[in-house]
Order: C-alpha cells, then structure tokens, then sequence
C-alpha cells in the first residue's frame, strides 16, 4: 500500500508505504550489516525517505512495483521489480526477478542519440498488474511494461512481450477503424483518464466527429473472463488496441423490455481488477 499524507497546508507531501516488499516495491533503501537489500515485509506505514521534501502529489501501485509523480508533474519515478519492464528506463529486457530498491527516474521520450527528453506535464499515472501509464496534459497517452495480452494498447509487442519504454498509444485508432467500416467520419479524441487491470487496461475519451461530442469508454487486453466488456472476443482471448465499448447496451436492452425510453451516457471514472472493470457514468434520456 501507498499513502500520501502531509502535517500541514504549508508543508510538503510525504509518501508512505507498508505491505509485501519482496521486490523493493515499498521503495526503503535501506540494507543490512552485509550490504544487501532489506526486503522484509512492513506491517506499518513507514515514511520513504527517497521522496521526503519532494512533494509528490500522485503514487499508484502494481502487483510488485510502484510509481510515484511530483507536484510539477514533470519528474516520474519507478521501484520495485523489473523483469516486465515495468519501470521503463531500459533497452535491455532485465534479468528474471530483477528489481530496484532506489526509485529511478522515468523519460517518456528519447533523442535519437538516446539520452532522455525533458518529460512534457504529466497529468495523470496508473498501474496494471505489470505494466504502466501516463497521461500527458495535452491527453497523450504512454504504456509500458508486460503486453503479452495486448494491455498496453499498442497491437503485438514482439517475441520479448515487452515495452522497455514508454510507447505512445493512437488513442483514436480503434474507434476510427469502426468508423470506418460504419461509414461514419473521423473522430480526434482528448483522453480523460487511463486504468490499468492485471492484464487489460481502460481509458475513457471525449471525442469531437464534426461539431459533435461524444463521451466513450475504451477498453483492451486479456478478456477471457469478460474484463473487456466486449463479449467473446474470439480464440486469442486479447483485444490488442483500445476498442469501443456500448456502455449503455445493457441498459437501454432493460429498458425496451420494461417500455422505458433510451438512453446515453457520460462515463466519468473507470476502474480494472484482476479479471474485471467497473465504471461510473451519468446516463442522459434521449
């Protein structure tokens, strides 16, 4: 568990961290009398010293890894396992159980002669179960980390079934492609916010198709247990690119059969479990 907490309005904002720390995900740097890493589980919320005076407004947490942003959303940092990628500041896929005790900065994008760039305003992160997000202000959206089931969004990874660093999603490619086959025009999209599940992700768009807006969910990744909210999604089990969903399908099927009128939605927030999503939207009559 991550714990944001300050004394004060004038003080800055420390992290805690208690739980499960086989892979360094509780971030404590200390070692023991011969120099190896203290991996001893914490019953109680102790404060990590790396982040102490840095202001960090946003933490998330995967299964054996942790983020944490601070306050000028321009300074990411990851800790704990690695062998996924997870951190996204390597070339080199880590040796199997891999980890960093000490939080390590996170670039979204490189030169050409790979050193890192500046990160752009970083407005939102989260976690899935091995990998990772972050949304820019501008709404652009970066994955990395375990895509085997195609969660981190971007179609097939490769034979190593990572991304190492960062990769920008094409948030509007899945729903221009139906639009497409709909005959329908093309949309540009401003993301609101990205979830990760254990092996499938969500996002949530406002999307603008000439003068008209609409609000959708997006959702990719492992769905052989419905965590796509898609139906079957054929032998592969995975939806490798974020894909429309019908969120008011259900509804308005109800609706018909008890004579009510239809409706449509605003989805404000979005959420994804082990092997499940959930979502709260506003429904509006039509």
């Amino acid at each position: 568990m991550l714990v944001l907490a300050k004394d004060d309005e004038a003080s800055a904002t420390q992290v805690y961290s208690c739980g499960l720390n086989n892979y360094g995900q509780l971030g404590y740097t200390e070692k023991d009398s011969n120099g190896r890493d203290i991996l001893d589980k914490a019953d109680r919320l102790t404060e990590i010293s790396f982040f102490h005076g840095m202001n960090i407004k946003q933490i998330a947490g995967g299964e054996h890894f942790s983020l944490c942003l601070d306050s000028t959303g321009k300074n990411l940092y990851g800790f704990g396992r690695t062998c996924s990628g997870q951190l996204g500041n390597t070339t080199t896929t880590p040796a199997a159980g891999s980890y960093k005790v000490t939080p390590v900065p996170i670039y979204l994008e490189y030169n050409a002669d790979g050193s890192p760039k500046a990160n752009p305003i970083i407005s939102q992160i989260s976690c899935g179960g091995s990998h990772s997000f972050a949304m820019t202000e501008h709404g652009d959206v970066y994955s990395w980390g375990f895509g085997v089931s195609g969660a981190l969004g971007v179609g097939k990874v490769g034979d190593g079934d990572c991304v190492l660093r960062p990769q920008k999603i094409d948030v509007t490619r899945g729903t221009n492609l139906l639009n497409e086959r709909e005959g329908k025009g093309l949309v540009s999209a401003t993301v609101q916010m990205v979830a990760g599940g254990a092996q499938h992700s969500a996002m949530t768009e406002v999307c603008v198709n000439y003068h008209h807006t609409s609000y959708i969910l997006l959702l990719w990744g492992f769905g052989v247990s419905g965590a796509l909210g898609v139906g079957k999604v054929g032998d592969g089990d995975c939806v490798l690119r974020p894909q429309k969903i019908d969120v008011t399908r259900g509804t308005n099927l109800l609706n018909e059969r008890e004579g009510k009128g239809l409706v449509s939605a605003t989805v404000q927030m979005v959420a994804g479990g082990a092997q499940h999503s959930a979502m709260v939207a506003t429904l509006h009559p039509l």
